[in-house]
């Protein structure tokens, strides 16, 4: 095909456009786009940030851009100050920006200047929509729901090992087990803590504790050192809706954030630091133990009056016993002695009325002998024979009797009673001949011949069949 007009060569036609557009755009523009791609260089210090616009997920435009060092730290600093987060991949941002062609690397944009205050109604409006989002799936408060752990002691650990927040919060466990001898069981977690990574590595910690919950209480979140940079992650609807689902109560120590992020309002318990949510947990312990030792302290102090008054009650017991044991002794010794004195005063008598008998029988036969001798002469000497033989009967057969009433008044002694295998008993002092007399649940006191003893009735047979 022929050549009908000039030509010009592709470095002409790119400085032709370059004029053009720098004769169109005089001034610098504020233009609203998403940072797709931040591609920050530490060894230089610049950035060449991807800036794209999405319609209903789709980008519908595109275009590269610069940031030179010092522009960088210092939108940087003021995103730090006013978002509490960095410059970062996929921010909406609204740039001061000058529009620049070359004929090496095309149509870019030269960053001068962000708005903070426009990144930050997007990411207020990011975490306001997870907040209705979880609030509409009934999702909002789930986890604090949960019941209470009898004693949270078993902990899954979510952070970083080499973080500062990690160091507050296992320090405050181990001087609580150096100090009261709280034992706290930990495992760690580890998962990046800011950022965007961190809602993926979080998020496969949990699935992994939830393979083992069973060994657990609770799970806990801890972040620090970082200040406040970083927290946007913690609004992530995703993340924060496996949070708010998981089967353990879950904790976060993640920051001095005033401005709660969505993961500390739908936390189980939330502490504003690592160290205040270690604290928390031993105070849990406190919460415990000190009820439980002012109960060991009381018990002690009660077991101690109770054995004291227990003592004193034995003792007053023993005395009354003795007084007892003594004034009975005493007051029996007596009854036996009069009974004794009695039963001789007794037999004595006896023993006298029949000598007095025997006495006037004899003075009987005197008389009546004289009688006869006047009257029956002749048969004197066979009355005699009788007379003698009567007499020495009369007598054998008055002294058999005295004997044998002295000798039963000698068996009807105490002693003798005792002896043969009688005993007396007596309750209450009073003796005892009728099981109507017996009262159950009192001592009755039975004296033998040799000793005494005390016994407590449990059953009375009022009939008069042996048991």
């Amino acid at each position: 095909m022929p050549v009908s007009g000039p030509s010009y060569s592709l470095f002409e036609l790119c400085e032709n456009i370059k004029g053009v557009l720098r004769s169109t755009y005089t001034q610098t523009y504020w233009v609203r786009a998403e940072i797709n791609t931040l591609n920050h260089y530490p060894a230089s210090g610049h950035c060449y940030p991807d800036l794209v616009e999405k319609q209903n997920g789709s980008i519908v435009a595109q275009m590269r851009a610069n940031l030179w060092k010092g522009d960088y730290q210092r939108i940087n600093s003021t995103f730090l100050n006013v978002l509490k987060e960095p410059l970062r991949d996929g921010i909406k941002v609204l740039m001061l920006v000058e529009i620049q062609f070359h004929p090496v690397y095309g149509l870019s944009l030269h960053i001068q200047d962000m708005d903070p205050a426009f990144s930050l109604g997007d990411l207020e409006q990011e975490k306001q929509r997870c907040i209705q989002s979880l609030k509409e799936e009934g999702l909002f408060s789930k986890n604090r729901t949960l019941s209470k752990p009898w004693l949270p002691q078993r902990i899954a650990l979510i952070s970083d090992a080499s973080s500062k927040g990690y160091g507050d919060f296992t320090k405050v466990l181990a001087e609580a087990n150096k100090h009261w001898g709280y034992a706290f069981y930990f495992h760690l977690f580890p998962a990046v803590l800011q950022g965007e990574r961190a809602v993926v590595t979080i998020q496969e910690q949990l699935q992994k504790i939830q393979k083992v919950k069973g060994h657990f209480d609770v799970v806990a979140l801890v972040r620090g050192g970082g200040g406040e940079v970083g927290m946007a992650c913690y609004n992530n609807l995703e993340l924060n809706r496996a949070l708010t689902t998981f089967p353990l109560p879950v904790l976060t120590g993640i920051g001095h954030a005033s401005n709660l992020t969505v993961a500390e309002q739908i936390a189980w318990h939330n502490a504003i630091t690592p160290t205040k949510l270690a604290e928390w947990l031993v105070q849990q312990f406190h919460n415990l133990s000190v009820p439980l030792q002012k109960c060991e302290d009381a018990l002690a102090k009660k077991s101690i009056e109770v054995v004291s008054n227990a003592r004193q009650e034995l003792q007053h017991a023993l005395r009354l016993l003795a007084a007892t044991t003594r004034s009975r002794q005493i007051r029996h010794l007596a009854n036996w002695q009069q009974a004794v004195q009695h039963l001789s005063s007794s037999a004595r008598y006896l023993t006298k009325h029949h000598n007095n008998q025997l006495e006037r029988n004899r003075q009987q036969m005197a008389q009546g002998m004289t009688v006869r001798i006047r009257t029956e002469t002749l048969n004197l000497d066979q009355s005699l024979r009788q007379l003698n033989s009567r007499v020495k009967q009369t007598l054998a057969n008055q002294h058999q009797t005295l004997d044998f009433l002295n000798s039963h008044v000698q068996h009807l002694s105490p002693e003798h009673v005792l002896k043969r295998g009688f005993s007396i008993v007596t309750q209450g002092g009073k003796p005892l001949n009728n099981t109507e007399d017996i009262h159950l649940n009192q001592h009755i006191e039975i004296r033998m011949f040799r000793g005494e003893l005390s016994a407590q009735p449990i059953e009375i047979n009022h009939s008069n069949e042996p048991l």
